[in-house]
């Protein structure tokens, strides 16, 4: 069984759990790796738009997005593959997004996995 373990960004107070992705227009290409907020209550995953036009990932789909705050927007898709540590990339239509820096790993990926986030030892494990 894969393990895949990465520390809780100390940065956020308190700290927040994070892990590494890496993202692709197709499994197999060149990837950009980043750093991605783990948010368990979020519905989709969300890149943004400057690393999907790194990708020249292609939009599909646009959807309307409800926000924490109740605010609705729209947005578009991209389908890419998404890796996780050793584990197999995964196709995912994430959300690509201008609002925030910010790259955020939420269900849509979570649920394919079993996530354990070790507050007290600021660790999060992903395996299969």
């Amino acid at each position: 069984m894969i393990i895949h373990t990465h520390d809780y960004d100390s940065g956020f107070s308190p700290p927040m759990p994070v892990i590494e992705i890496q993202i692709q227009r197709r499994a197999g290409q060149s990837a950009i790796t980043l750093t991605a907020i783990v948010d368990s209550g979020a519905d989709a995953t969300m890149i943004p738009l400057r690393y999907l036009r790194q990708l020249r990932a292609r939009k599909g789909q646009t959807k309307w997005l409800l926000g924490t705050a109740g605010g609705r927007y729209e947005v578009d898709l991209y389908t890419i593959a998404v890796q996780v540590g050793q584990h197999r990339a995964l196709y995912l239509d994430v959300v690509g997004t201008e609002r925030r820096d910010e790259v955020i790993v939420g269900r849509d990926l979570l649920n394919q996995y079993v996530v354990k986030l070790d507050a007290p030892s600021h660790t999060v494990e992903i395996s299969e």
